[in-house]
């Protein structure tokens, strides 16, 4: 195993970004032998003034290993078809994860045809993961607490025009989304 490696989280950042957030926090917490980058498209791995682009089709180049979090909606996003597609092509190890208690129906093909990783069964799910387990070793409860987190209902918060209020429920623990964009509410990783 070399001195570095680079992983790369593909999902929606509409309504998974706090998953992606909390996995790539979970990575870099956990005990490893090499220096252990993520790139998250949607929380600061694209320094300001970058080509978005640019900077995502380098990441996908980089990577070592991509993971995908394939919620119901994630996996209909033509990017997220195009990340996987990508690595796929070029012999990247994806390691696809139905999150938000997404089930193998709810994905279309081609995606549905990979052998997916279900956060709800727990020894599926650390046998699943055992690609991303060549590079960190975590220790105690950390693989139940993630997929614990994986395993959410979709909670995409959305403020309402006319009352200024919030809509559905609102977990503080979590990321919120309005129309003009995200506010980070912070969540350890312990």
């Amino acid at each position: 195993m070399g001195n570095e490696v680079r992983i790369f989280i593909s999902h929606y950042p509409d309504q998974d970004r706090d998953i992606a957030t909390f996995l790539k926090n979970w990575i870099e917490s956990q005990t490893s032998e090499c220096t252990i980058k993520v790139f998250l498209s949607s929380s600061g791995s694209i320094p300001p003034g970058s080509f978005y682009q640019s900077e995502i089709h380098n990441a996908l180049i980089a990577a070592n290993l991509t993971i995908s979090l394939l919620s119901s909606e994630a996996a209909k996003r033509p990017w997220m078809i195009f990340e996987i597609g990508f690595e796929l092509g070029r012999n990247c190890k994806v390691l696809p994860i139905l999150c938000r208690q997404a089930k193998i129906d709810d994905i279309p093909t081609p995606l549905n045809t990979l052998q997916l990783i279900k956060a709800e069964d727990a020894s599926a799910f650390k046998e699943g993961l055992a690609g991303l387990f060549e590079y960190v070793k975590p220790e105690g409860e950390a693989v139940e607490r993630l997929r614990t987190k994986l395993n959410e209902k979709a909670s995409i918060k959305c403020q309402d025009d006319d009352d200024n209020s919030w809509s559905d429920e609102l977990d503080h623990n979590e990321w919120s989304h309005n129309r003009k964009g995200f506010e980070e509410l912070q969540e350890a990783v312990k």
